[in-house]
């Protein structure tokens, strides 16, 4: 399976039939077959993501990498919590499109997820209806705010609805490059 089938099949979870129509349509718009999204790396440095991502190819592995994180948070933080109510449809869209606008130039890379958000927002159409539309809006805040503290201007966790979080974290989960056997020298020696 290719990333770009991998994507296809991430879309596939979105439960809304508008959203998820909304969802092919954005990332064949935002991400043509000859785009920059489906050739970079994951990380500019080279230093924040795992080995899969980095290289060519690695920024759309991250984001299928992004979207199972998402799928395990969603699972459970909506058992944790019935006060604390995220969007699934809405975060998983936004896990879809949140990197979508990284390179576009030498300095998009502090803001890419507002423009993102921008470029999500323009292709709202006024064919959608209620629910969708709330549901993309929600969407395109996620994308505009999935960088937290490292973003310009960042936003703070706490500051973020339940939808917000769990985004920033699948995202965040997904660029950790950990080695778990580092933390079993400490228990088993």
């Amino acid at each position: 399976m290719t990333t770009r089938d991998a994507l296809r099949a991430c879309i596939e979870r979105i439960t809304d039939k508008q959203v998820r129509d909304f969802a092919r349509f954005a990332l064949d718009a935002l991400c043509p077959e000859d785009h920059w999204f489906w050739r970079a790396a994951a990380s500019s440095s080279g230093q924040h993501h795992p080995p899969a991502c980095r290289g060519i190819g690695g920024l759309a592995r991250h984001t299928v990498l992004a979207f199972v994180w998402l799928e395990e948070l969603l699972r459970a933080y909506n058992k944790s919590d019935s006060t604390r109510t995220v969007n699934a449809d809405a975060a998983r869209l936004a896990v879809l499109l949140h990197d979508t606008r990284k390179y576009d130039s030498l300095d998009s890379l502090p803001v890419h997820g507002p423009l993102a958000a921008d470029a999500i927002s323009s292709l709202l159409d006024g064919d959608l209806d209620v629910v969708a539309r709330t549901t993309i809006e929600i969407a395109a805040l996620c994308v505009g705010t999935h960088m937290g503290l490292w973003a310009t201007p960042p936003t703070y966790f706490g500051e973020m609805t339940p939808t917000q979080q769990v985004v920033h974290l699948a995202d965040y989960c997904a660029s950790r490059d950990i080695d778990p056997t580092i933390y079993f020298e400490e228990v088993i020696p």
